[in-house]
């Protein structure tokens, strides 16, 4: 009998940073909590507070000792489906530090990927998402909830996040250990208040060592002082969260325009980085484009063709959770008309075949989460003047919406 290997690289190699302002170890664990029982947070503790916490040591602790976290979950379901989970991404990412930290017998260092999701300032209120990553949800939140905007989520999260950091943070020696460092939000390329960060680390000779990783809406391109500062870095790596295509791409991405996104894909593809840039189209799978996952599929290998634009790779991550919108909330019966559609493109990517088998691995439908998730689309729908029908007749269909 084999035994299964539970260890994950990120408490020896990362920190995260959430929009609003508390401390975590990667995007699936929650915020992390002193013995006390009050959060970690960067307007009162340092990253070397955090990364030195009791919290921090018992996960090393349980990871050497090959413990199945039960934060981890998520990890170890992504992998039981035969996907690449985030807990392997890392070890593929970090396989040099890997390395290094076996032959040093684990001994800690300082962190080399810091996660920093600056604020949940953003142009963007994405269907799949909520307040506490984007500030524009304040208005439809203020009427759901019958508050003033001032008492909303979104505008709170707004107000006291990472937007509004003082150099203090940026100006953290911890930083100058990095070999990767991740920007989101919100929308990171709204922030300028990171080039603080990136001058400090040109400024030590540090810049040539590191990848910059943003993940953006691409709805907005960098500004030239801060295209200026990326050719002084290793390597730009640039995420565009771009779910589909067309009417159904802007309705997933209220009010982004197709058109748009697609002018901007093409200027990131053609920045004159060569060889120092990796651009990749990171989609969401949720019910609202897994039916649909085939056109994007082919937009990404039409961009492909122009054969003098770096490569536009195509990515993908579920969306996780007991959200409404997770395709394992669908009925058996909506499963296997999507599963009927999706089969007949199985050579054409592998992403499809994954996408069968997560969406089949578990059953969390419900008669309540079916209520639920009707009233949410309906509501939006009346509130932003759009129309689920009119835009997914093959998934009204599906749904018996």
């Amino acid at each position: 009998m084999s035994i299964k290997n539970y260890f994950c690289i990120v408490p020896f190699s990362s920190i995260k940073v959430n929009p609003d302002g508390t401390y975590r170890a990667c995007c699936l664990h929650d915020s992390i909590k002193k013995p006390d029982g009050s959060y970690y947070h960067i307007n009162n503790d340092s990253l070397m507070d955090v990364w030195e916490s009791e919290y921090y040591k018992k996960l090393r602790n349980d990871f050497l000792n090959n413990k199945e976290v039960k934060e981890c979950g998520q990890c170890w379901d992504i992998e039981s489906s035969n996907i690449k989970s985030f807990r392997l991404g890392g070890l593929s990412r970090f396989k040099d530090f890997h390395q290094t930290l076996v032959e040093e017998n684990f001994k800690v260092q300082k962190p080399v990927c810091f996660e920093l999701a600056m604020g949940n300032l953003c142009n963007l209120k994405c269907r799949i998402c909520k307040p506490d990553n984007s500030s524009m949800f304040a208005g439809e939140e203020s009427i759901y909830k019958n508050c003033k905007i001032e008492d909303t989520r979104a505008y709170q999260n707004l107000k006291n996040s990472t937007q509004s950091l003082n150099r203090k943070f940026w100006d953290q020696d911890f930083f100058l250990n990095a070999l990767e460092i991740n920007f989101a939000g919100g929308e990171p390329l709204l922030l300028k208040n990171h080039e603080i960060l990136l001058k400090k680390l040109i400024k030590k000779n540090k810049s040539k060592n590191i990848t910059l990783w943003y993940h953006t809406n691409a709805t907005r391109i960098p500004s030239p002082s801060l295209l200026k500062l990326w050719n002084e870095f290793k390597l730009i790596k640039l995420s565009l969260s771009v779910d589909d295509v067309g009417d159904r791409f802007e309705y997933q991405r209220y009010p982004a325009k197709w058109q748009e996104v697609k002018k901007n894909v093409l200027y990131f593809l053609n920045l004159p980085l060569k060889n120092r840039i990796f651009v990749r189209l990171d989609a969401t799978i949720s019910i609202f484009n897994v039916f649909y996952m085939v056109d994007l599929i082919n937009y990404v290998k039409m961009v492909n063709k122009n054969k003098n634009l770096n490569e536009l790779i195509f990515g993908y991550h579920f969306l996780t959770g007991k959200s409404l919108f997770n395709i394992r909330t669908l009925h058996p019966k909506e499963k296997n008309k999507i599963k009927y559609k999706l089969e007949k493109y199985t050579k054409l990517n592998h992403v499809i075949t994954e996408i069968i088998n997560y969406m089949n691995k578990e059953d969390w439908w419900s008669r309540d989460i079916e209520r639920l998730r009707k009233n949410k689309i309906k509501t939006a729908d009346q509130q932003r003047s759009e129309s689920f029908i009119k835009t997914f007749p093959e998934m009204v269909e599906i749904l018996n919406f």
